[in-house]
């Protein structure tokens, strides 16, 4: 056991994390990066197509204002206006840091070349190509190693530990030597990403299994919006390119069309006025809905059709991705991609308020994990442009915070309900494997809790969840032949105690939303209930048990009109 000692942790690989800690030591606090696997690591380095900022290179007529308006328009009524306002309007501000950083965003002249995505009032979209995210995480990078700024990778944070209502720190795990840490900080950045792996097929990297949505419910934290998972379309044929990430979003706006396996263009039906220019969330509901009644290709997915699209224009909007493909033999200029949904971007998380503090004193959440921004669907470049502003919020409030409080002692019983479990799982010589635990988990969220829902199939993968939670998480194994196997296999211990917890706050939120909202499709009751249903759906751990309600933005229950 080792003990550390901080100003500021900030937990997470991406670009939340990153500019967390930048914008901390920038204000002279004492800062620690932590990071369950590499740095950079989890989505940020895999975005594609760019992200979303108001500065109206090519077209003057933008400005954040519509940028706040076209983001609350796709939301489904449940955005948190204020936080809209400033992802908005701050995004100006870190583009002109992002520059100074010597960041490679491509330009028309001395302008930015703003691209078009459906939504989108004007093209807004800053992009390398479909590279973005990696020019961005190495700009992000070499500005935190320029700064200085400790970084510990291969290190899972376990549990916050808090004491008289404030955080006080975290428990690790160095997964390098095998060595537990405690980290005493007066203030904590949260910005651990999404949760895609719980599902079978995603898109997300290894490791993002929903670690900061579990660790803020184990510290009774209220999570909203948790039913809202936005699926984006992979590769599934051929075999060899599964759950590749085509950016079907980039290739729509620029004219693609979608084909059932019977070879019929389904957006006529499903969305008649606005077909494959319609939101993502539309795509993706009537994409769940052909596959779910049998109308899917042979492999279980669609066709995404780009063969009308220019070919110099194709090599232009996704060279890598035109490459990927055909190196696998598929040429995009006149054969379509076959795909299917995979788990993309969670848009609910930790309740925050607008300088991303969180019910717990010292405790910032920013990102991926934090909910509220994006409501019931997402605006396409977002998903980048919510790190950056909300990274840069958190980090600047959380050296505040830290500048007038002391570290303070923890006086929970996290440390020891941990040990505990692993003393269990260090004794089982012949246990349950995680890693196969872990696929059990995946295999019921995505038979249960997909793209096309139901109260049967809630019900049953919570009672599901609940059984393995009983019998399979106190049967696992850890031993291993050295340190480092041990270490990899308590990892994905606690990845499976993290997942069970977050796989039943998704179905139990999707269980209370008896209606259809934007990315939450329930067969059961098909129809969007209006205004009067447009409330974050809570998410509390009590004694335990995980209790739902309806909360408004400051996350005080409210009553639904049934």
């Amino acid at each position: 056991m080792q003990k550390l000692s901080t100003d500021v942790l900030v937990i997470g690989g991406g670009a939340a994390a990153a500019m967390a800690a930048l914008r901390a030591n920038e204000k002279g606090a004492a800062t620690l990066l932590m990071s369950k696997s590499s740095f950079p690591s989890g989505s940020s380095p895999m975005a594609r197509s760019g992200f979303q900022a108001a500065v109206g290179h090519s077209d003057p007529a933008d400005s954040p204002e519509i940028h706040c308006q076209d983001t609350l328009k796709v939301g489904g009524g449940l955005n948190n206006p204020g936080l809209v306002s400033r992802l908005s309007r701050e995004i100006i501000r870190i583009v002109d840091d992002l520059e100074k950083w010597g960041i490679d965003l491509i330009k028309d002249g001395d302008k930015y070349a703003q691209r078009h995505r459906v939504g989108c009032t004007y093209p807004r979209h800053l992009h390398h190509y479909d590279r973005t995210g990696k020019a961005l995480m190495q700009t992000l990078k070499q500005q935190v190693i320029k700064s200085g700024i400790p970084v510990m990778t291969g290190t899972m944070v376990i549990d916050l530990l808090a004491g008289d209502g404030c955080v006080c720190g975290a428990l690790a795990l160095d997964c390098n030597e095998l060595k537990w840490l405690v980290v005493e900080a007066k203030s904590v950045v949260l910005a651990t990403g999404g949760g895609g792996r719980i599902y079978a097929t995603t898109d997300n990297p290894a490791g993002m299994t929903g670690d900061g949505y579990s660790m803020a419910l184990r510290q009774g934290l209220l999570l909203i919006d948790m039913e809202m998972i936005e699926f984006q379309l992979s590769v599934c044929y051929p075999p060899s390119m599964n759950s590749y990430p085509p950016n079907s979003s980039a290739w729509v706006a620029a004219g693609a069309r979608f084909y059932n396996g019977l070879g019929e263009r389904f957006m006529k039906k499903h969305q008649p006025e606005t077909l494959e220019k319609s939101s993502r969330a539309m795509i993706n509901r009537a994409v769940g809905i052909e596959i779910n009644e049998g109308r899917c290709t042979r492999n279980g997915g669609v066709y995404l059709d780009i063969s009308s699209i220019p070919p110099e224009e194709i090599a232009q909007i996704g060279p890598s991705i035109s490459r990927a493909f055909a190196n696998k033999g598929v040429d995009l200029t006149y054969q379509p991609m076959e795909l299917a949904p995979g788990a993309h971007t969670f848009l609910g998380g930790v309740l925050i308020r607008e300088d991303c503090s969180t019910e717990l004193s010292g405790l910032y959440a920013a990102g991926e994990v934090a909910g509220g921004v994006h409501g019931a669907n997402r605006l396409g470049g977002n998903a980048v442009t919510d790190p950056l502003v909300f990274g840069d919020l958190a980090g600047t409030a959380a050296a505040a915070y830290a500048s007038k409080h002391e570290l303070k002692e923890n006086t929970g019983m996290e440390a020891e309900k941990i040990f505990s479990l692993v003393r269990g799982w260090d004794e089982a010589a012949y246990g349950l494997s995680p890693k196969e635990s872990i696929q059990k988990v995946q295999n019921i969220m995505s038979e249960n809790v997909g793209l096309v829902r139901s109260g049967p199939k809630l019900e049953q993968a919570i009672a599901r969840l609940e059984e393995m939670e009983r019998t399979d998480l106190p049967g696992l194994s850890a031993r291993g032949e050295s340190n480092r196997e041990v270490a990899i296999n308590l990892k994905h211990c606690f990845d499976f105690r993290n997942m069970l917890l977050l796989g039943k706050a998704i179905a139990v939120s999707a269980l209370g939303r008896a209606e259809s909202r934007g990315t939450h499709y329930r067969q059961d009751f098909s129809e969007n209930k209006g205004e009067r249903w447009a409330k974050h759906a809570g998410i509390r751990l009590q004694d335990g048990k995980l209790k739902a309600n309806f909360v408004d933005h400051n996350g005080e229950e409210v009553a639904i009109d049934q």
